[in-house]
């Protein structure tokens, strides 16, 4: 797939859409279950790789799991909805991204917040990158090694339960990933605190967004912040539907 050129701009004017479509799955496949959660498992032509995601086929068995526990239950009152068990096409455009780019990651130090299934670490990690995932949730780290192992066998993979509301600048990396982390506008502010300390001086954030109107805010502030930043446009066709996601290269 032809890679968009990204320019220079403002939170507030358009980019140039890329006019090729991503319709990259080239198989499918079940596997045993993950933590007695059945796995559909999909290789996806990105770029000249062809990695291996698996995605749960129980989520709304996940989500009534969660809800069961009851308003109080802390899993429920902080809001610890299962996305990492779906793969979303915000990480499959970061992913063939970074296969497109792979100098933005290659010897470098790369941390994905909030990875899920882990798709665009796995990307990264092929294209050279010194990967580290962390989320908030055990159970989508451990999800992220076991498409680690898909793609990896043997090769060890660094996880860390990291909440960003309280980053830890021991996690520091040279470019961090962040495939549709700024889909809530309470969390916008935490999100940025936690970058300027997740990302090393010089660094680069990788951000993909599936065209949200409110996520403008959040590339606003960050421009306010003086973060210049390059904008493309990729189109995914996942599952019969085509999304826009905008990916934003932002320098820190």
């Amino acid at each position: 797939m032809p890679v968009s050129s990204g320019s220079t701009v403002r939170h507030d004017l358009p980019v140039t859409e890329d006019d090729a479509i991503w319709d990259g799955v080239i198989a499918t496949r079940d596997h045993a279950s993950f933590n007695r959660y059945n796995v559909c498992i999909e290789t996806l032509r990105l770029g000249d790789e062809a990695l291996e995601v698996g995605h749960l086929t129980d989520f709304d068995q996940l989500y009534e799991e969660l809800i069961a526990r009851g308003d109080e239950h802390d899993d429920v009152t902080d809001e610890r909805i299962p996305y990492w068990s779906e793969l979303w096409p915000c990480a499959i455009a970061m992913a063939d991204f970074i296969q497109h780019n792979p100098s933005l990651v290659a010897g470098k130090d790369v941390l994905e917040l909030g990875c899920g299934a882990g798709l665009a670490g796995l990307s990264a990690h092929a294209a050279g990158g010194r990967v580290v995932y962390t989320d908030y949730l055990q159970d989508a780290l451990d999800f992220a090694a076991y498409n680690w192992q898909l793609n990896f066998p043997g090769e060890a993979v660094t996880t860390t339960v990291l909440d960003w509301r309280q980053p830890d600048a021991a996690h520091a990396a040279d470019v961090v990933l962040g495939a549709d982390i700024a889909y809530e506008e309470q969390s916008f502010q935490p999100i940025l605190d936690a970058l300027k300390i997740l990302t090393r001086p010089g660094g680069t954030v990788l951000i993909a967004e599936e065209n949200r109107f409110f996520a403008r805010g959040f590339l606003a502030e960050l421009a306010r912040l003086g973060h210049s930043h390059t904008a493309s446009v990729r189109r995914v066709r996942y599952r019969t539907v085509t999304s826009r996601v905008n990916l934003y290269q932002v320098q820190m």
